[in-house]
């Protein structure tokens, strides 16, 4: 699927004068012959009674100061073009262009942008690529952070052949408006997607679809070769005891494969670079949305590897990709049952999260700096809880409540009480399930802690977490982000 994401500035609109009064109206009264219409001549101040002039200047200084000029301003100067998906777009200048992979993301620096994703899908027919892609953004998957997503509008263009969609969402809780566009080029299914948040769309908005407008769609042209696809979609199956040789083709490249996982069984997947500097590995399952863990270095080496043991029947998919400036190279990639302990202990996401109960210490451990540890409880309306990271060979930690429904960490703590531990209090507004995240807090450290949670009456100094649900772990090892700051007033 393609996305795009871009904004633009500056609309135009015009205002019209008003009517200015004819004097022409008391006529009838002027034109009265004789000596006595003479006095009636004092309706001569009539006429200069004219602060019905005013008018003129009244209406005309607020509907002209529409930026009717600006749109010329805002030439489409540049011109991005990607000959492997085969589609080029103009842009202003001033506007950054990044790139990950099939993902194109222009931005304006209020953060309007659009954003093109494309992907190989043969036989794909633009009716089936609009419904599939669609329902990605109805799940809440289609973009990063924005939720509440429905169509409001959508109409069928032509030359090239396509379809756009108006929609309305939020992103961190701030009401946006996205345009996507739709098309297939050639096996390819295009996704255009024009962000703008809702107070600037009187400003941004006609840009935004003016660099939609622009999309223009030339044959795909074949690039260095991908030996396995780059989603789960296209994933390439591997079986317990088996092998496969691949290559990092290219920056961002993705290598995508898919396992069958049976309940209670541990399994091993080991990458072992050849030409490539560094790898690392991503599971998720089953299905393609949760993230189970991540793995950078293995046994001190550059190669990866995931140790896990399946909870339940099911599909289960291996992501191999190149560290952060790796580079492009070769690797092989095995996969094999073990009896050997896990890699991680706890998974890497809301949806892998391990339930804990007030009370009861969890012993943990942060393996790599790329780790994260997901703790769920149930949290009860109008008590404040308090869960506290107590260091083990752990030298900094990070912690993160998360509440369901949200897009960022209701409460965070990196360091508390003049130590590198954290602790965090908060007062539930709504019973639901809520989440807790353990991190290192120093984008270096490993190690182990202990996680406590306790439980109380409400407290009225601390804050008020609603329901939130969170967002699931980067998918790429990333460095820890940024902490903020310290929940107690």
């Amino acid at each position: 699927m393609a996305i795009i994401g871009l904004a633009a500035l500056l609309a135009g609109c015009s205002g019209g004068g008003s009517a200015t009064p004819a004097a022409t109206a008391d006529a009838p009264v002027a034109a009265t012959p004789g000596a006595t219409a003479t006095p009636r001549a004092t309706p001569t101040p009539f006429p200069t009674v004219t602060p019905r002039a005013p008018s003129t200047p009244t209406v005309a200084p607020t509907t002209t100061r529409a930026p009717t000029p600006t749109p010329a301003a805002i030439a489409l100067s540049e011109v991005y073009q990607n000959s492997g998906l085969g589609y080029s777009v103009r842009y202003p200048a001033g506007w950054t262009v990044s790139e990950s992979g099939p993902v194109t993301t222009i931005t304006h620096p209020v953060r309007t942008n659009v954003v093109v994703t494309g992907q190989r899908t043969p036989s794909l027919t633009l009716d089936q690529h609009v419904t599939q892609s669609l329902k990605t953004f109805a799940d809440g998957v289609g973009s990063a952070g924005v939720k509440d997503f429905r169509e409001v509008g959508r109409v069928s263009l032509s030359n090239p052949a396509r379809v756009q969609v108006t929609a309305k969402a939020t992103r961190e809780n701030v009401p946006i408006t996205e345009t996507l566009v739709f098309a297939v080029n050639q096996g390819v299914g295009l996704v255009v997607v024009g962000t703008v948040r809702d107070s600037l769309s009187d400003v941004h908005q006609p840009v935004l679809e003016q660099i939609l407008s622009s999309l223009q769609l030339v044959a795909p042209v074949a690039t260095a070769a991908d030996d396995y696809g780059n989603t789960a979609a296209l994933s390439q199956a591997i079986d317990a005891g088996g092998s496969i040789r691949g290559a990092i083709e290219r920056a961002g490249d993705l290598d995508v494969f898919k396992f069958q996982g049976k309940a209670g069984t541990a399994y091993r997947i080991t990458a072992m670079v050849g030409t490539l500097a560094d790898s690392a590995l991503l599971l998720r399952g089953p299905g393609a949305d949760c993230l189970l863990t991540v793995n950078d270095d293995a046994s001190g080496g550059l190669g990866s590897q995931i140790r896990w043991k399946v909870a339940v029947d099911g599909t289960y998919y291996v992501t191999m990709l190149s560290a952060v400036g790796a580079g492009t190279g070769s690797y092989t990639l095995a996969l094999a049952t073990t009896t050997e302990a896990p890699t991680d202990d706890y998974g890497n996401a809301a949806c892998s999260a391990t339930a804990i109960t007030v009370g009861t210490p969890v012993k943990g451990s942060v393996e790599e700096t790329a780790d994260s540890d997901w703790f769920s409880f149930r949290g009860e309306t109008g008590i404040t809880y308090t869960a506290t990271v107590s260091l083990g060979t752990l030298a900094d930690s990070l912690l993160q409540v998360w509440a369901t429904g949200g897009t960022s960490p209701a409460v965070t703590n990196d360091d508390f009480g003049n130590t590198l531990a954290s602790q965090v209090e908060f007062t539930i507004g709504t019973t639901a399930t809520y989440y807790l995240q353990v991190t290192q807090g120093d984008d270096r450290s490993s190690g182990t802690y202990t996680l406590t949670l306790t439980a109380k009456q409400s407290d009225r100094t601390a804050p008020v977490v609603a329901t939130a649900t969170p967002r699931p772990a980067p998918s790429v090892p990333s460095a820890t982000p940024a902490p903020t700051a310290t929940p107690r007033p």
